[in-house]
């Protein structure tokens, strides 16, 4: 799979000859932030055309039913991958969690995190994060015991952060920074060495499942579970931006990304009469760390990316554009947030640092930002 940057530098290279094929996506013309690359020659493209070969199994997109479905469960490309077989399917040495296609398997004991980082990416994966108790309860098990999570404490970033900046956060019990690790207010997690002298930084789950600061070497052989996503990528061109679907969601449910920022109203009135459809709204924490995915597939955070979702302040409270209430669908917020008053919207934020794939707000009426549709 490309990295990061060669992903996101293929997708401003077929945004920019989209650009020039439908005179800026036609409604997207309305935006002044975006700007067309006039040297460009006019190419046909089809809407639905998928970024890069096709040819099904093997091209390294996981391809799609008409019906939005999944045909492929992974796609490793040509060059092959741990995890997808070659006809499309996921391995699995351990357990595959339903709701996002992800493996879960144990890679032996480490006495250091380095160790056991290195022991997952031999075989394609990382240290396992976690996003909530469900996934929480998957690496436990897997784990028989206290083991390593893919966290370290960074003082600078004001948290406990991953390298893998796809991975949402943690919802701490009575912390103001639900879901990011944080410890914006001075605290941080239990230590989990009697030693004051020794060195911590980094983060293990204990037997009795408490979450304890702990030192990234010496440790007597701790626990490595190794957390693997699925291969291939569900990006596809189609008009105004990247369309995709994804496992987690009701089969049929589509998104578009558009890159080119808008104010909400404008990201809103986009989505409905250019997309048949409206703002993303999150249905549960695994739709949001999928499509936080996905996205970070074309849009590395640079160091922040921001997007508008369907999640608005109707007088004095938030409501999901489909009518949902946040009591019915919670939405973790970032530290501090939500801090919008009046006409406030909410997007999406991924970062660098440690708060990521949570939500923020913003009442600014001239603020402008890419945004995700869905129908």
């Amino acid at each position: 799979m490309p990295s990061g940057l060669a992903a996101n530098v293929r997708f401003r290279t077929i945004f920019s000859a989209l650009c020039a094929v439908s005179t800026c996506f036609g409604a997207l013309a309305l935006f002044a932030e975006l700007s067309c690359l006039p040297e460009l020659s006019t190419l046909e493209v089809d809407d639905a055309a998928v970024i890069g070969p096709s040819g099904g199994c093997g091209n390294g997109i996981i391809e799609e039913a008409p019906d939005g479905g999944q045909v492929e469960q992974c796609d490793r490309g040509d060059s092959g991958a741990p995890g997808c077989s070659p006809t499309c399917t996921i391995e699995c040495e351990g357990e595959i969690d339903p709701r996002s296609g992800h493996c879960y398997f144990r890679a032996g004991a480490h006495g250091a995190l380095i160790e056991a980082r290195q022991a997952c990416v031999a075989v394609g994966a990382h240290v396992v994060t976690v996003g909530d108790e469900d996934e929480s309860a998957r690496a436990s098990r897997l784990a028989t015991g206290a083991h390593w999570l893919g966290l370290e404490r960074r003082d600078s970033l004001g948290g406990y952060v991953t390298t893998e900046t796809a991975e949402p956060g943690w919802p701490l019990a009575g912390r103001t920074c639900a879901g990011c690790f944080g410890f914006a207010d001075g605290g941080g997690l239990p230590s989990a060495s009697t030693d004051g002298g020794t060195a911590l930084g980094c983060v293990v789950r204990s037997e009795s499942g408490a979450w304890l600061e702990a030192p990234c070497t010496g440790a007597s052989g701790l626990a490595t579970v190794c957390e693997r996503e699925p291969r291939g990528q569900r990006g596809q061109a189609c008009g105004g931006g990247i369309c995709f679907s994804l496992p987690a969601t009701t089969p049929g449910k589509r998104y578009l990304v558009v890159p080119s920022p808008a104010s909400a109203p404008e990201a809103a009135a986009f989505c409905a009469n250019q997309f048949a459809g409206r703002l993303a709204v999150l249905g549960s924490q695994a739709e949001r760390a999928q499509i936080a995915r996905e996205l970070l597939r074309f849009f590395p955070p640079e160091p922040v990316s921001t997007f508008w979702i369907g999640l608005g302040l109707v007088g004095a409270e938030w409501r999901w554009d489909d009518d949902a209430g946040l009591s019915e669908r919670p939405v973790p917020w970032g530290d501090g947030q939500p801090r919008g008053t009046g006409a406030a919207r909410a997007y999406l934020r991924l970062s660098l640092e440690y708060d990521t794939q949570l939500a923020h707000a913003d009442d600014d009426a001239a603020a402008t930002r890419p945004f995700i549709c869905e129908r």
